[in-house]
């Protein structure tokens, strides 16, 4: 049996899944006229490490609309109104 597990490379966490795992690259570049010099940084962090930066959030939670009226409901509450100021 081949069972893999996976390591943040920041905290050195272990994890059975790469569900809650992203892969961090940066990249910094200087170009400093006629040299150009440059840094490449590429870690694997749990979601942990990555909420220490807010790397990751979570998606936007969508709030459900209000029901709309239907036409029938609408033209009932008009007709109530207008029974109810005759």
């Amino acid at each position: 049996m081949i069972v893999t597990t996976y390591t943040c490379d920041k905290c050195k966490k272990t994890q059975a899944d790469s569900k809650q795992m992203w892969w961090i690259r940066i990249i910094v570049d200087i170009n400093e006229y006629s040299s150009t010099s440059y840094a490449r940084i590429k870690r694997y962090w749990c979601r942990d490490c990555c909420n220490e930066f807010n790397l990751v959030t979570d998606p936007p939670q969508t709030i459900p609309a209000a029901p709309q009226p239907t036409f029938e409901e609408t033209l009932r509450e008009l007709i109530r109104e207008e029974i109810s100021n005759a």
